[in-house]
């Protein structure tokens, strides 16, 4: 039992301030613990609202880029000449990565019915230097990349920028095409015989995006995109 104070005295025992030192440190370690759970807790929503907000913006961004392809400014006007500038779509992979995880297209961004390879590459039918008209994404060492410019079609060359946010990895990007090809009385097809005037196409994306610091599976996010400038296609796969 603790004695009391010596009479005329106030103040606290040894024994007692060290019980209310000992207190104090146990309910200070407390709150710091649950100050960290709760920082901890932050941080976690905090990534996965990055990661579901950055598959839900790159996906969206992706298809509506892609439905732009083949756009050719007076096409309405007139069916598409032999060569279409802004066909074929091209669908491979760049070097090292995952087949179908690369597309390549363009459209008539400046609206003057020729496609714009730049300054560089050689100059082929219906094309000029106006403007740099081919475009692309494609996976390239776990980010998602768009393509800027280049002359020649290859998921390899040509001038590529990162656009997923460099705290998350890319795990998967996939492109698909479907096709159903009608002749000119609109009955189906096969899309390779000649007489093929006309064809519905689609393009399937899936991408999968992973925060190194959680947990897997990867958030996976898809989209069909429905290409309304429909001239004739050839896909090549490389």
């Amino acid at each position: 039992m603790l004695k009391g104070h010596p009479p005329g005295q106030d103040g606290l025992t040894l024994v007692e301030l060290l019980i209310g030192v000992t207190l104090a440190a146990m309910l200070s370690i407390a709150i710091l613990e649950l100050v960290a759970r709760e920082h901890r807790q932050t941080r976690y929503w905090q990534r996965l609202e990055t990661l579901y907000r950055a598959a839900e913006d790159l996906t969206e961004l992706m298809a509506r880029d892609i439905a732009r392809s083949g756009y050719r400014a007076g096409s309405w006007r007139s069916p598409p000449p032999p060569g279409h500038p802004f066909q074929p779509l091209h669908i491979g992979a760049a070097a090292g990565e995952p087949v179908a995880s690369c597309l390549l297209y363009g459209y008539d961004r400046n609206r003057d019915g020729a496609r714009g390879i730049g300054h560089g590459g050689r100059l082929g039918p219906g094309e000029n230097r106006a403007d740099q008209e081919g475009y692309g994404f494609r996976l390239h060492h776990g980010r998602l990349e768009i393509r800027l410019g280049g002359a020649i079609p290859d998921c390899s060359s040509g001038q590529w920028q990162g656009l997923s946010p460099p705290e998350l990895e890319v795990r998967g990007l996939e492109f698909r095409l479907v096709r159903t090809c009608f002749d000119a009385a609109g009955r189906v097809l096969a899309c390779q015989g000649a007489a093929a005037r006309q064809a519905f196409q689609a393009i399937h994306l899936r991408l999968r995006l992973r925060h190194p610091d959680l947990p897997d599976p990867p958030v996976e996010r898809t989209a069909w995109v429905v290409i309304p400038n429909p001239a004739p296609l050839q896909v090549a796969h490389r």
